[in-house]
């Protein structure tokens, strides 16, 4: 170890070390907001499929569906360009100003195709309703694969409020809303945070009179492996409307069951439950506050190429190189500015100061000077929300809707309607703003008939040890049981 080697004691190695791991703590902490990088959850790898086999399989639905859409914006090379029969060519091209110059076009059968293919995984408005819906309202809040977090998750974490010795983490859960037919995704435990709230167009699943949540591990597995691998359009679901409740488990209320359609034996599970087996589960999370919106003193309409400028110039140029340091005092904080023509967003403080600011004009005719509204945000709240909008395909417009405790962005697609709440930043006293937000507490199943006699069985039993099945038990599945066997 050279840094050992380099010191003149290992006490002193090890004090410094303590020093470094307190400057980070410190760092991530910034602001009185406390996070930790949590290992995420194991999710189950399928077996991998060479990408020769995934284009060969994948190639006819993507030509069906590249056929059918409608490519926006276009580009025109006059009679410069080559294609291949089908009328595909990869392109390369230079942007100057707002103009395009063709320098090189390829129409490599091979290269062409799994072009056609890596294009087509990118859709979207491929999926089939119950994959879309599940994908894209993840989509809204997910820290790209590009953050080089060591394979963690950042979670906010607070003092446990029935015992202020305990942390809680503030993980955010996906959850059904029986009544309504709405999901929300929200973090645990928080009066305030970005919540997501989608209404779908047509019945998501088999309709409850309670709430759901889909599993942890389930949603690492949509996060993980559809999302961050691009992989939504390579598997197909066993249902492509609604997900089916499960009457008779004791464990899941729905089940999703998606097959590689390059790999059949290749499956990943999508699971809800329910919190009839454990009610003390049901924490309580952030909902936005439909009756706020009569507050929303700034309104306006973001055409496609304003929000496009936004995610892709701004949050993600921003996301691809913060790496770690999301929660570091200069990276913590960010602003949004609209004018009678412009959004600002100003990001990276130094000595209490904005140093970078960007401009997307979204009226040409408006007036620049006039100042409508600016408020503080949470930068870690604020630019995945940002950067999600270049990626999903929205129809129209987004409404963008700001006032003093929230920001407030609406859009529709083809299978649902969203709408997302970003708290402000309270400068006073360096807390989220709650105003926009109240309290929702999950409605509980009445157990089934499978669960209820898996709890009768368990009282009839008792406490005991060769009864315990968790992983400190006696047993934790048959296969810990060995079996000899004896010639005779």
């Amino acid at each position: 170890d050279r840094e050992l080697a380099a010191e003149i004691s290992i006490d002193e190695y090890e004090q410094r070390v303590a020093d470094e791991a307190s400057v980070i703590e410190a760092e991530m902490a910034g602001w009185n907001f406390k996070y930790k990088l949590i290992p995420r959850y194991t999710v189950k790898e399928t077996r991998r499929v060479k990408e020769e086999v995934i284009t060969e399989k994948l190639l006819p639905d993507a030509k069906a569906h590249l056929n059918c859409s409608i490519v926006e914006p276009s580009a025109t090379f006059g009679g410069s360009m080559v294609t291949n029969l089908d009328g595909y060519a990869i392109a390369l091209v230079k942007r100057e100003n707002n103009q395009y110059t063709l320098l090189n076009n390829l129409i490599d059968k091979s290269l062409v195709n799994s072009s056609i293919v890596n294009a087509y995984r990118k859709k979207f408005d491929a999926c089939p309703t119950s994959t879309r819906i599940l994908c894209e309202t993840l989509r809204t809040q997910l820290l790209p694969a590009s953050l080089k977090l060591k394979q963690k998750d950042l979670v906010q974490v607070i003092p446990d409020s029935n015992n202020s010795e305990n942390e809680v983490l503030a993980r955010p859960r996906l959850m059904y809303l029986g009544k309504t037919g709405e999901l929300v995704l929200s973090p645990l435990h928080l009066k305030a945070g970005v919540v997501t709230t989608v209404k779908p167009k047509a019945m998501f699943m088999d309709a409850p009179n309670y709430d759901v949540a889909l599993t942890g591990i389930s949603k690492s597995t949509v996060e993980q492996t559809l999302l961050n691998q691009l992989a939504f359009n390579l598997y197909s679901p066993d249902h492509f409307g609604k997900i089916p409740a499960l009457p008779n488990d004791p464990v899941y209320s729905h089940r999703l069951c998606l097959t590689h359609k390059a790999d059949e034996k290749s499956q990943l599970l999508i699971h809800f439950n329910s919190f009839a087996q454990e009610p003390q589960f049901a924490y309580e999370q952030p909902i936005y506050d439909n009756a706020y919106d009569s507050q929303l003193v700034t309104r306006i309409d973001l055409k496609p190429q304003a929000v496009e400028a936004i995610s892709k110039r701004v949050a993600e140029m921003w996301l691809q190189g913060i790496d770690d340091h999301i929660t570091r005092e200069a990276n913590l904080q960010m602003q949004i500015t609209v004018t009678g023509k412009c959004i600002y967003t100003s990001h990276t403080q130094k000595d209490g100061k904005f140093i970078v600011k960007n401009r997307v004009v979204y009226d040409p005719e408006g007036v620049d000077e006039n100042v409508l509204i600016d408020q503080r945000f949470l930068t870690k709240d604020l630019m995945p929300v940002l950067a999600s909008l270049g990626h999903i395909p929205f129809d129209g417009a987004v409404s963008f809707k700001l006032g003093k405790h929230v920001l407030v962005l609406e859009f529709t697609t083809d299978v649902a309607n969203y709408c997302i709440a970003i708290p402000t930043l309270d400068l006073d006293t360096k807390t989220l703003c709650v105003n926009a937000f109240k309290s929702y507490t999950p409605v509980i199943a009445e157990k089934t008939a499978a669960q209820m006699e898996e709890a009768h069985i368990e009282a009839l039993v008792g406490d005991h040890e060769l009864n315990d099945y968790s992983i400190d038990g006696a047993i934790v599945t048959h296969d810990d049981i060995e079996t000899i066997y004896v010639e005779i």
